[in-house]
């Protein structure tokens, strides 16, 4: 079982859509941030499952948050629902 707290990343151009959630479901946070806000919240973040859907950002957003250590998954658009 995934015992890492998840960050789910809905990219765009300036401001982003991040939710927070733990293991078990229960959301910590759902707010918008900007570049500067995402980057140091991945930073600062303990090492975290972060999922995005596939997008022409998404490879520079999974290298940075795999750099960080998080276990990145980029996930197929078709794939992801709200």
């Amino acid at each position: 079982m995934n015992n890492l707290n998840t960050l789910a990343i809905d990219l765009a151009k300036n401001v982003f859509q991040v939710c927070k959630r733990s293991p078990q479901g229960k959301v910590f946070f759902n707010r918008e941030m900007t570049r500067a806000k995402l980057k140091e919240l991945l930073a600062n973040e303990r090492v975290a499952l972060v999922a995005m859907e596939a997008c022409s950002s998404s490879h520079y957003w999974a290298r940075y948050a795999a750099e960080l250590g998080h276990e990145v998954k980029v996930i197929n658009a078709r794939a992801v629902k709200a």
